[in-house]
């Protein structure tokens, strides 16, 4: 990983040079640390219908979870961590990938900590209430079998286990062997971690999310760009319009259109609306509503939006695109913030704002 990604891409560490480059990246860290960092259980109420999540434990690695190509949750601190994400809307019928990405915590010398673990489940609410699990990717690096405890190869039928109590279809729950493959430093057969990837088929009432479908926005592994890569693709004119269609919306915003800006959220807020279960338009009203408080209100200010000093990331699917804090409020006189993430799929020479 080079340096680009290093001191600017907090969530895609993987620090391999110096010391000072750590401290960099640990500052960044931390700013991004409110979304997916941290012991949370995320509640979830939405009667008798299926609900689907991830739940992460582990401790002594840095990790990085990811479901369909979309991080889920990091952490960087190499601490104990747990938390329970909902992911209705990444989830599809049919075939889904997790994938679990770990790396040294000692990075002079490149290697996993002897006693890191993790497991990291997916996990189906069924009618009776309760969670049942999918498939599990267990990782102790103590272990002779470091990956003892998975969920074993094979096919799950609804009809036999407690999926029975779904009301929805009547398929298998398909689990594919869990496929292991080195990090490594580049243009050298160096590891300094792994990624885990299981393929897994199950059935979800929600259509096929528009992203899944997206263009690719690079062609090759973009985690793996050096600074002379990346600053060529930021400057293309394809990664420039990612950065006029947030500029437009922050735009609308600033002049008070909100709900101009509101239409080009249309496709997020409608799939966001059927993953959730919301009201037709709920979401879109809502989030309106909070972003015109703010802007009359004299407790919070929008913060600028500055290309010039914003950086895009790509998503590990290379179908979404983001970048961070272009919406962004704060409350005057505390350290208190707004955020209106955004992220967008590829179509035709256009960005969509899908998430």
């Amino acid at each position: 990983m080079h340096t680009i990604l290093k001191t600017i891409m907090a969530v895609m560490l993987l620090s391999f040079t110096a010391c000072a480059e750590q401290e960099a990246v640990s500052k960044v860290q931390k700013s991004n640390q409110t979304k997916k960092k941290g012991t949370s259980i995320m509640p979830t109420s939405f009667g008798a219908k299926p609900n689907y999540r991830l739940k992460v434990t582990g401790s002594l690695t840095n990790i990085e979870v990811f479901m369909n190509g979309n991080e889920i949750y990091h952490d960087f601190e190499v601490s104990q961590f747990f938390i329970l994400y909902p992911i209705n809307d990444y989830v599809v019928s049919g075939e889904n990938e997790l994938k679990v990405r770990i790396f040294s915590s000692k990075s002079e010398k490149y290697i996993i900590d002897k006693q890191a673990n993790f497991n990291v489940t997916l996990e189906i609410r069924t009618k009776d209430g309760e969670y049942h699990t999918v498939s599990t990717i267990a990782y102790d690096h103590h272990a002779k079998e470091r990956l003892e405890g998975s969920t074993a190869e094979g096919s799950y039928s609804l009809k036999d286990t407690a999926f029975k109590a779904m009301e929805f279809g009547t398929g298998e729950v398909e689990v594919a062997k869990i496929e292991t493959e080195k990090v490594t430093i580049r243009n050298t057969n160096k590891a300094v971690g792994f990624n885990f990837r299981q393929k897994l088929k199950f059935p979800t009432p929600f259509p096929r999310w528009k992203f899944m479908d997206a263009e690719d926005i690079v062609d090759d592994a973009y985690f793996d760009y050096d600074l002379a890569t990346y600053e060529k693709l930021r400057r293309s004119k394809k990664m420039q319009g990612l950065y006029d269609a947030c500029e437009k919306i922050y735009t609308l915003i600033k002049n008070k259109k909100v709900d101009e800006a509101m239409a080009l959220f249309e496709e997020a807020n409608q799939e966001e609306e059927i993953a959730w279960r919301k009201p037709k338009g709920s979401i879109g009203k809502s989030i309106a509503v909070d972003m015109k408080n703010k802007l009359n209100s004299s407790e919070w200010e929008l913060l600028p939006f500055d290309r010039t000093k914003k950086y895009f990331f790509i998503e590990d699917n290379k179908k979404l695109a983001y970048i961070l804090e272009v919406i962004m409020f704060k409350k005057k006189g505390v350290s208190l913030y707004r955020d209106f993430s955004m992220k967008f799929r590829y179509e035709k020479g256009k960005w969509i704002l899908t998430r």
